[in-house]
């Protein structure tokens, strides 16, 4: 049996035909560090990632990641078709559906 094979933080891979992109969920927790008190909804604030292109705003400013020179890691280039957040307090699934692309987010 072929164990798991290992990825770095932010990873896009593919399965099945579905593109796949995680991360562990420091990217929204490094977001809410500066969010107004009251402001709690961690899927909408993943759905922006989405929208903004890059999953990691703050990285390498407030959230430490090797300082890349020549490109950005961290730009979306292709939606995917899901969009794993982990380590949140709560579970919860949207659909974001922009320009004929569709993303599950959980």
């Amino acid at each position: 049996m072929q164990a798991f094979p290992f990825r770095d933080d932010g990873m896009l891979t593919i399965l099945f035909r579905t593109r796949l992109l995680g991360t562990s969920g420091q990217n929204i927790d490094d977001i809410f560090k500066y969010m107004e008190e009251g402001y709690d909804s961690r899927l909408t604030m993943a759905t922006q990632t989405l929208q903004w292109a890059p999953i990691s705003p703050t990285a390498p400013d407030t959230l430490w990641c090797f300082p890349f020179t020549d490109r950005d890691p961290f730009l979306i280039s292709d939606r995917p078709d899901v969009y794993f957040v982990g380590n949140q307090p709560n579970f919860g699934t949207t659909t974001y559906t922009r320009e004929w692309t569709r993303t599950n987010l959980c």
